[in-house]
């Protein structure tokens, strides 16, 4: 049974990564976070929205999820990790994909905005936007996924 407050209550992010970090963590479906970045981790939630975002050289939103099972392992996934021989992003949450682009060329171009961090918080009215954004591109129905009813009336800024 699903809280009516769940969708007033999930929270909104932009995971950012370089393209090749974004083919393993697509491959594996996994999202990690370092030490140092621990307290965005434990601040990330199960259901939470997600926009995947690669850097350069595309700097573009390549896809949307949801954020599954958070966990802790030294497992070595990312090719920094096998190169150093050693977990960088032990503290890890699943990526439930809703929608990736075929052809990451074909992403949507971000509003300016900072994105410093592996993870970027982001309102409900950005995201919707990205979304509305997503679908019309892509020819999607993810604004019904992720909003349904509730949202209908969030309009698209240009």
């Amino acid at each position: 049974m699903t809280n009516k407050n769940e969708v007033t209550e999930r929270r909104y992010f932009i995971l950012v990564g370089s393209q090749e970090n974004w083919k393993t963590s697509m491959t594996h479906n996994l999202w990690g976070f370092t030490e140092t970045s621990k307290g965005s981790w434990n601040k990330t939630n199960s259901e939470d929205l997600l926009a995947f975002y690669a850097m350069l050289p595309l700097r573009r939103i390549i896809g949307f999820g949801r954020v599954g099972k958070k966990f802790v392992n030294n497992e070595l996934i990312w090719n920094d990790e096998k190169l150093f021989k050693r977990s960088l992003w032990k503290y890890k949450f699943e990526i439930k994909p809703s929608y990736v682009c075929e052809d990451w060329k074909d992403g949507i171009e971000l509003p300016h905005m900072m994105l410093a961090t592996s993870r970027k918080v982001i309102d409900t009215e950005t995201f919707s936007n990205l979304v509305k954004k997503a679908d019309s591109s892509w020819d999607t129905s993810l604004f019904k996924e992720f909003f349904g009813k509730k949202y209908s009336k969030i309009q698209l800024r240009e």
